[in-house]
């Protein structure tokens, strides 16, 4: 009987280290973030590249598609990285009730149709949870170049997307990201939101 008692103990105190997306964040997770955010170790560099996805099979020379999501918890272990002399206490406090979006970045490398200011004629973005779509707002975009001198003449080889979503539209389910280019290209990536915070 002991043995079953130490075996549960162990189990609901794994379940509760291992929970996913959160929203409205609750004070344990802001403290998590915050303390993370706060470590002078490695780890908020390892956590947060958990949070970015490397598409190879959308690219252009050496440059790969990247998609980055910014959660609730992330972007308060960000604040709390920047913020000298920044308590847990302070952080409770003032993301405490703070309406927060759910932002995706992306770094879309492929071969536009024809340089122009706007690329995303020549893209189609979707994302997905339980086979429902979600319409995020496009915050902002623009066009990505190769690295060239300010002399050299260069076309675009890509788009820079920004969105967001209200972070109480998303769930701690996967989150499907999908993008086709106008010449039949596609990358497909999923966030284990179960997994990420």
């Amino acid at each position: 009987m002991t043995f079953r008692f130490l075996t549960l103990l162990l189990v609901l105190a794994t379940a509760s280290v291992t929970f996913g997306y959160e929203y409205p964040l609750s004070s344990s997770m802001v403290r998590d973030a915050c303390l993370l955010g706060s470590s002078s170790n490695g780890e908020p560099d390892k956590t947060l590249a958990e949070y970015t996805h490397v598409l190879p099979g959308l690219k252009v020379e050496m440059f790969s598609t990247t998609v980055s999501i910014e959660t609730p918890y992330t972007q308060v272990t960000q604040y709390c990285r920047q913020k000298l002399n920044y308590s847990v206490q302070d952080a409770e406090k003032d993301f405490r009730d703070r309406p927060m979006q759910f932002r995706i970045h992306m770094e879309i490398y492929f071969n536009p149709s024809h340089s122009t200011p706007d690329n995303l004629h020549d893209l189609k973005i979707r994302f997905g949870q339980d086979d429902e779509e979600i319409v995020p707002v496009l915050v902002g975009s623009e066009p990505l170049w190769a690295p060239h001198n300010d002399t050299d003449y260069v076309e675009s080889i890509g788009e820079r997307v920004d969105f967001g979503v209200k972070a109480g539209e998303i769930s701690s389910t996967d989150l499907n990201v999908e993008i086709d280019t106008y010449d039949s290209h596609h990358a497909h990536t999923i966030f284990d939101l179960t997994h990420l915070k």
